[in-house]
């Protein structure tokens, strides 16, 4: 947690999820006066006056929780005087703090078809790192009948590594086809030209030439 005192009124804290898990507190809980929930608190106001000298004294307190990313929240403790409630949680909040997570989890989403997208447009040689043979023999199948162009396949410690010359490929179809297609079987590996130099040195070549004909074979 991270403590920063705004003046003598009012105290802000950075929780991360890390911090609820370690605490056993799950967002739900925090529309609710559970005994986990309450420690929470008193642990906040003593490290609060140890860390920024927020001192709580006699006064009532007003606690508001905003998120501040899909994995922090924002707390904001403030002294108050009058009939306000000494600790105010209320259950809209916790679905707003629901809903934010949600809709940052469909924009993160939305960046990586974004990012996919743009792979595909600019990539002339796909590198693929696989796992294992099933995986590798089970994607190739799926892939002969939409690429025939220029293919490698190296291997480096106990991973495949699979490369696809796009440009060379006679089948007109998609780049995104492909790319969809063995992204399901692994994950998409940078800087093309240096990792080819990294494992023609360093790792081994399995297939020289028409790797993913030859492996859709098996």
């Amino acid at each position: 947690m991270r403590f920063e005192k705004i003046n003598e009124f009012v105290m802000k804290v950075e929780i991360t999820e890390i911090d609820l898990i370690e605490r056993n507190i799950a967002i739900q809980d925090l529309a609710y006066g559970k005994t986990n929930i309450t420690n929470l608190f008193n642990e906040m106001l003593v490290e609060g006056f140890h860390k920024c000298d927020f001192k709580v004294d006699n006064y009532d307190l007003l606690v508001e929780v905003t998120p501040m990313s899909e994995n922090t929240l924002e707390v904001i403790i403030s002294k108050v005087t009058g009939e306000e409630e000494s600790v105010k949680l209320k259950k809209d909040i916790i679905k707003s703090i629901e809903s934010k997570r949600k809709e940052m989890r469909n924009k993160r989403g939305e960046r990586e078809d974004i990012k996919k997208a743009d792979l595909c447009e600019r990539q002339e040689i796909l590198m693929i790192k696989i796992e294992n043979i099933d995986n590798l023999c089970n994607s190739t199948i799926r892939a002969v009948k939409y690429f025939n162009g220029k293919s490698k396949l190296y291997k480096y410690e106990d991973d495949y590594y699979l490369s696809l010359d796009l440009n060379s490929n006679k089948i007109k179809v998609d780049k995104e086809k492909i790319f969809n297609i063995f992204n399901e079987f692994g994950s998409l590996e940078g800087s093309i030209k240096i990792k080819e130099n990294f494992f023609e040195e360093h790792g081994k070549i399995v297939i020289k030439k028409d790797a993913i004909k030859k492996l859709s074979k098996i």
